[in-house]
């Protein structure tokens, strides 16, 4: 069994300065799996592990790719919904630029926001692949609210509901237990 963990590009050692926030970044998956694969290994020996943007890059990418097992954590299930307030706080416009700036962005970049919904998980619920959910309640990036999302649209998900954690600090509380 092999894991491929994904944060995103733009983001810790990956390459490139933007991010698509995980939509694009699915390319950079199946590149991976197709490396993996030519390897040897075949797809039901793969876990994808995907946290904060990857959680969502992988929910994207895994349906139809027959996986083994899809861990996401800290991720996002409707990115507008996430820009909704992030956006205004980032790029200090007002919340009734965010459908211009999806649009534009859908536009020049190559970049649909609206293409990243629960919907994705809700597909890989279909073909049985196990998911692991891991939030933290206290995640002030991703809030908990997101977690919930990816649950309900896969009902068999396990869901590691975790406290007193920040954004993709699940790992932390294996030492504190």
């Amino acid at each position: 069994m092999t894991d491929i963990g994904a944060s995103g590009r733009g983001h810790g050692e990956s390459e490139g300065k933007r991010t698509t926030v995980g939509y694009q970044e699915v390319r950079d998956v199946k590149g991976a799996l197709s490396w993996l694969e030519d390897q040897g290994f075949e797809p039901e020996e793969v876990v994808l592990h995907g946290w904060s943007v990857g959680g969502a890059t992988i929910l994207r990418c895994a349906p139809g790719t027959g996986v083994a097992a899809v861990v996401e954590e800290s991720g996002y299930a409707d990115l507008p919904l996430l820009l909704r307030d992030r956006l205004p706080e980032e790029s200090g416009l007002p919340s009734f630029f965010n459908p211009g700036i999806f649009f534009m962005a859908k536009l020049f970049l190559d970049f649909d926001p609206w293409a990243v919904k629960p919907e994705d998980a809700a597909q890989l619920s279909k073909e049985g692949a196990p998911l692991l959910i891991i939030h933290s309640r206290d995640d002030e990036v991703v809030p908990f609210e997101q977690a919930e999302m990816l649950a309900a649209s896969y009902p068999d998900a396990e869901f590691w509901k975790i406290e007193g954690y920040g954004h993709v600090e699940a790992y932390l509380s294996i030492y504190t237990t």
